[in-house]
């Protein structure tokens, strides 16, 4: 933790030391103009940002991601909407459009997932990519009431299929007496 309100995560403690230095002003911080130091929109709670992420060794699979030279994250809250957005700098054009359409693909699989909610479409309508050059943006907007009831059909309908399931009936186990 620094401070009241932040929190900061990394594998390696010593570019965490390295953060918390920059923090306390003992160390030199970013340049003003430089993508991580971007102001957070409105009603942001989570941010993550990386940048010359082809240069390191990062845990993402997605090649294109692995490959970027700069990928940000934010969610949050802003009045009653929940959003996240996201901006990538693929390593090219077609790396680009594959991220867009593995998102539109995402998109397509949960909406046939959760075709028996009302919800879904509520939720999922505004999940969308962009795509400009080797750039991707993706935005998703939602009514944060119509998160909550799609969580709460799909826990119920969980929890019902769960019930519908049999146990399996257990053999015995042979006690060595026999």
């Amino acid at each position: 933790f620094f401070g009241q309100d932040r929190l900061l995560l990394s594998r390696d403690a010593k570019q965490l030391a390295a953060a918390l230095d920059v923090l306390d002003g003992k160390a030199g911080a970013l340049a003003a103009d430089s993508p991580l130091a971007e102001a957070a929109a409105a009603g942001t709670f989570m941010i993550a940002r990386g940048i010359d992420m082809d240069a390191e060794k990062t845990p993402f699979h997605l090649e294109a991601v692995r490959k970027s030279k700069r990928l940000a994250v934010a969610a949050g809250q802003n009045e009653a909407e929940l959003f996240v957005d996201a901006k990538l700098a693929a390593p090219d054009a077609k790396a680009a459009a594959q991220v867009a359409q593995a998102v539109d693909g995402f998109k397509a699989i949960l909406q046939l997932q959760l075709s028996e909610d009302k919800n879904a479409d509520a939720v999922l309508h505004g999940l969308k990519a962009e795509v400009a050059d080797a750039n991707v943006t993706i935005h998703w907007r939602a009514a944060g009431e119509d998160v909550a009831k799609l969580v709460a059909e799909e826990h119920q309908r969980m929890v019902k299929r769960h019930a519908e399931q049999k146990p399996e009936k257990k053999k015995p186990v042979p006690s060595g007496d026999d």
